[in-house]
């Protein structure tokens, strides 16, 4: 008998642990329920909020548009500038196509495959390049041939040298 009541003093105390754990238990569930329904009422009541201050601003907005119709001037203002400067930009490409045409049309067609990938800017100092290491002839206009012995005061005898002096002494001063 004495081993039956220490059996039954051992299971209630076990008994009334695992009921006050699981009351604990539901009480922690409770408030954690409460405060995510809460949290949850709070962030709807934040959105609804927050879409009624957004269709306020664009409202706003709007109405500061139609009061100020000033932004239409300044629109036209604006584009008419970008007309302009389309214009001038327009001429200025069709210029700059010129000048490469003109600067490629001076080389040769080997140049031209090496040259054709440059800037502009670059052909044109390529083109100045090729022309000014080139040495330009007028063929047309000749000189006579100057008359050049190896050794001719040595060649000349005595009679010789003074006949030719002024050609001797000419041909010393040029040397």
């Amino acid at each position: 008998m004495e081993q039956d009541a220490k059996v039954e003093q051992q299971a209630q105390p076990v008994e009334q642990g695992e009921v006050q754990e699981t009351v604990n238990e539901n009480a922690d569930v409770n408030s954690l329920i409460y405060e995510s329904k809460k949290y949850r009422k709070r962030s709807q009541e934040a959105e609804a909020k927050l879409q009624e201050l957004q269709a306020k601003l664009n409202e706003q907005e709007e109405q500061r548009m139609q009061k100020n119709s000033e932004w239409q001037e300044l629109a036209n203002k604006y584009k008419s500038e970008r007309d302009e400067y389309k214009v001038l930009a327009d001429e200025g490409q069709k210029v700059k196509e010129d000048v490469r045409k003109e600067l490629l049309s001076q080389l040769s067609d080997e140049d031209k495959e090496f040259a054709i990938d440059l800037s502009t800017d670059k052909l044109q100092k390529f083109v100045t390049r090729q022309f000014n290491g080139k040495v330009r002839t007028n063929e047309a206009y000749s000189t006579p041939m100057s008359e050049k012995k190896v050794n001719a005061f040595a060649e000349m005898d005595k009679d010789e040298r003074q006949r030719n002096w002024s050609k001797v002494i000419q041909n010393y001063m040029r040397k």
